[in-house]
């Protein structure tokens, strides 16, 4: 199975829950990702590792609805970078502030980062709230962050785009 389908299937799966049960169930992904990433007994498992979680954002960032689908367009004008995942988790990271949160401690690269970009956009400031507390966040500085971004992105069917 194709790992766009998986994160397909994950946000189906989840889409008659409740806000804070998807971001949940897409939190409990990443993490499991993350331990099999520092298995201490499975080294060679990292490669593997580090392309499912790559491999998920690109399909999350093609998936309406979701942080990094809202974020990614904003990313490439701002930067001028590469059309890449890891451009965009830098993005995200720089953009935010560069959390000090301890589950944000690897920067672009924590666990934090794919579960933010892959959790679904917030309806509501209930929701923001959820996305802002669950990431170590303040609704604030994300209110902020999400308003920024929606302003700097090329209008849809612009050149380029």
């Amino acid at each position: 199975m194709s790992s766009g389908q998986r994160f397909h299937d994950l946000m189906r799966a989840g889409a008659a829950l409740n806000y804070a049960t998807r971001c949940r169930l897409v939190v409990d992904e990443v993490v499991g990702q993350y331990k099999r990433l520092a298995d201490p007994s499975n080294p060679s498992s990292g490669a593997e590792n580090w392309a499912w979680l790559e491999d998920e954002l690109a399909a999350a960032a093609a998936t309406p609805g979701t942080m990094a689908q809202l974020l990614w367009p904003a990313s490439l004008v701002e930067t001028a970078a590469a059309d890449s995942p890891d451009d965009l988790r830098s993005w995200v990271w720089r953009g935010l502030g560069s959390p000090s949160d301890l589950t944000w401690s690897r920067g672009p690269e924590s666990r934090s980062v794919w579960s933010f970009l892959m959790s679904p956009v917030p309806a509501d400031e209930d929701e923001l709230w959820w996305l802002a507390s669950s990431n170590g966040l303040g609704t604030e500085q994300l209110r902020g962050f999400i308003d920024a971004a929606a302003r700097s992105a090329p209008a849809p069917g612009a050149a380029g785009v």
